[in-house]
């Protein structure tokens, strides 16, 4: 945007306003200054104005959306519904990293017939256990800022015996900066110290991270991590995966510390990690034993499988896989 207004003011130190009303966004502004002499030089540095348009709602009660909202929310209470009746919560696209829905240290909460779009990160789970997630969609999570990036569908944080089934279409983490090195990844679900929980009937696609950076230069975009995942475990064991269609991402899953996980009756397709790259489409790291693979169709990959020496004891029967790339 422009705001494209001139003020004139005088003396060795001053100040003046400027007046507009931007719409939703984030908007990044400097000032030209000329003297009489028509000498022009810009502020030393730009500014950043976010507006950020969604509020926050507290749900301490059963929750039924008539329309299509702009809205973060907190659920407070445990042995609660909030159904979204297929209404749409829309987010203000990547304007903020909160997450859009959280819930903390609850249990038996129902999300249901929700679509999620436009946000960064969308629904968290802290402690909070024997909870489902249904018929609700996930679209276009993604971060796009400067440095360090991150966007996730479902963050589960010691949290169990949930369920969940989702679709979710479009998790992309992008640095816009060319020059400064950033960590970052997309996570369709992503769960860190959660046991028994269980993802099913689930579609998931086009999860991916960007690469940015200069051709030679310490952050060469050749250089940079690209990097997805449909799911990303650790230290959560007994996780099931079940009856899900994936297409389209770097990873499909990482294992890491994660016992018995159950990976059964699934698609899987369309992998990028190229051929010199590291690790496989389904990764099991340290002590993520007894894994059971079973029944599962694995397409378009360099490398699908890696079982680590120490993930001992996987029962791996009756897959297909076929085309590598």
């Amino acid at each position: 945007w422009h705001l494209n207004q001139t003020v004139s003011i005088t003396g060795t130190s001053n100040s003046t306003i400027f007046s507009t009303t931007p719409g939703s966004g984030q908007f990044v502004w400097n000032c030209l200054s000329y003297d009489n002499d028509s000498l022009s030089d810009w502020g030393d540095s730009n500014f950043t104005v976010t507006n950020d348009p969604c509020t926050t709602t507290q749900v301490s009660a059963t929750t039924t959306l008539t329309s299509n909202v702009c809205e973060y929310y907190n659920i407070t209470a445990s042995n609660i519904v909030f159904n979204c009746s297929n209404y749409k919560i829309i987010g203000p696209s990547n304007l903020s990293d909160n997450w859009t829905m959280t819930v903390n240290n609850k249990t038996n909460v129902t999300i249901k017939n929700c679509i999620f779009e436009n946000w960064r990160n969308v629904i968290s789970f802290e402690s909070t256990n024997n909870s489902n997630i249904t018929n609700t969609t996930i679209f276009n999570t993604t971060d796009l800022s400067t440095g360090n990036v991150q966007a996730v569908g479902v963050y589960l944080s010691s949290s169990h015996n949930n369920t969940m089934d989702l679709n979710i279409t479009t998790v992309n983490a992008t640095s816009s900066s060319f020059t400064s090195c950033y960590t970052g990844e997309s996570k369709a679900f992503w769960f860190v110290n959660s046991d028994n929980n269980t993802v099913k009937h689930s579609n998931v696609k086009n999860v991916h991270g960007e690469q940015q950076g200069v051709q030679g230069e310490t952050c060469d975009a050749a250089l940079r991590p690209l990097l997805g995942h449909f799911f990303h475990i650790v230290n959560s064991p007994n996780t099931t995966f079940h009856n899900i269609t994936g297409r389209d991402s770097y990873r499909g899953l990482v294992a890491d510390s994660s016992e018995f996980v159950n990976l059964t009756g699934n698609n899987f397709s369309d992998f990028d990690i190229p051929s010199s790259g590291s690790g496989a489409a389904f990764t099991f790291l340290s002590s993520s034993y007894n894994a059971t693979i079973k029944s599962n169709n694995f397409q378009e990959g360099n490398l699908f499988l890696s079982i680590i020496s120490i993930s001992d004891y996987p029962n791996i029967t009756e897959n297909n896989f076929s085309y590598a790339k």
